[in-house]
């Protein structure tokens, strides 16, 4: 359902790595980020991925997105 923002395309990240999974209102994903991005793409990514799925899951109560390093082999 969320497997990759637009924007983290665009931002050179990966969009939401694994999956993000809903249970009793709380919604947890990882973003996987290119390495190097500035700190404005980063928060982004996060603000893109977070309306995106309010707008997808209007029971969410808890949205965590962490981000970390794409670590896929190219």
């Amino acid at each position: 359902m969320f497997a990759r923002s637009p924007c983290a395309r665009e931002a050179g990240g990966r969009g939401l790595k694994a999956s993000a999974r809903r249970r009793h209102g709380l919604i947890a994903a990882k973003l996987a980020m290119r390495q190097g991005m500035a700190l404005a793409e980063v928060a982004a990514v996060i603000d893109d991925a977070d309306r995106r799925i309010r707008d997808a899951v209007p029971t969410a109560r808890l949205v965590h997105l962490e981000p970390d390093l794409d670590r896929t082999p190219a």
